[in-house]
């Protein structure tokens, strides 16, 4: 946080503190193996878990971005 920055001074915008937190998201990431073993019940997976494999037809990109509600409501009619 930059010096003089807290909660009630804040030098970013709340939009431009989104801005710059989905930057450094994006950035690639060191390549972990075996990630597919995390999650052996894919139903049990959180909707916003940012690698596959997944159970429904949603994009990596929106499991990691959203919109998380048409996900949800999905995982809530499967069930």
């Amino acid at each position: 946080m930059p010096q003089g920055a807290d909660y009630l001074n804040p030098i970013l915008s709340a939009d431009d503190a989104w801005d710059v937190a989905a930057f450094v998201l994006s950035q690639p990431r060191p390549h972990k193996q075996g990630l597919e073993k995390d999650f052996p019940e894919l139903a049990l997976k959180p909707v916003d878990t940012p690698y596959g494999p997944y159970l429904d037809g949603f994009s990596e990109q929106q499991h990691k971005y959203g919109p998380f509600g048409p996900i949800q409501s999905e995982q809530r009619s499967r069930d």
